[in-house]
């Protein structure tokens, strides 16, 4: 039903932006009204109800290329409205288009850093979890979490027949 209420919706605005009479505004509220309409209908879908669930949380770290696809992201369509002032030889609209394009560098660069300060937090709140705070040790939790390990390590070492020595 999703898609089939973007197809419409598409649909209708192609046909307004191709038809330039009264009939348009008709053309135009028709296919829209159906696109609400199978979007209603979405939500009585029961894939709507999966849809709807948050995706799990990403254990691992921005790396350069998203990084790179954020800024990418953010600075496309300042980026090609300046060049096409540039183009038409319209300065007027340059400077707008390159405010924006500033703008999104500094929100991607403050989403890196943002980024760095959470991963910086949850390394902390985990050390604050697993160590004592008046002594720095590690606690029954940390204690028990590097047994398990070391037996976990111990049980595939015997189990692979050879003899292991430090892991």
């Amino acid at each position: 039903m999703l898609l089939v209420a973007l197809a419409v919706l598409l649909s209708g605005q192609i046909v307004g932006a191709l038809r330039s009479d009264v009939l348009t505004g008709v053309l135009t509220a028709m296919p829209s009204m159906a696109a609400v309409t199978a979007l209603g209908l979405f939500g009585l879908d029961p894939a709507a109800a999966r849809l709807s669930r948050p995706a799990p949380a990403r254990p691992d770290p921005p790396t350069v290329s998203r990084r790179l696809a954020r800024v990418g992201a953010l600075t496309i369509v300042p980026v090609v409205l300046a060049v096409q002032q540039m183009v038409n030889h319209h300065v007027d609209g340059l400077v707008p288009a390159a405010g924006q394009a500033v703008v999104a560098a500094l929100i991607a660069i403050r989403s890196d850093r943002s980024a760095a300060e959470h991963a910086r937090t949850e390394r902390a709140l985990r050390h604050r979890a697993t160590h004592d705070p008046l002594t720095g040790l590690p606690n029954r939790t940390e204690l028990v979490a590097r047994v398990a390990a070391l037996l976990g390590r111990i049980a595939r070492c015997v189990n692979s027949g050879r003899h292991c020595v430090n892991g």
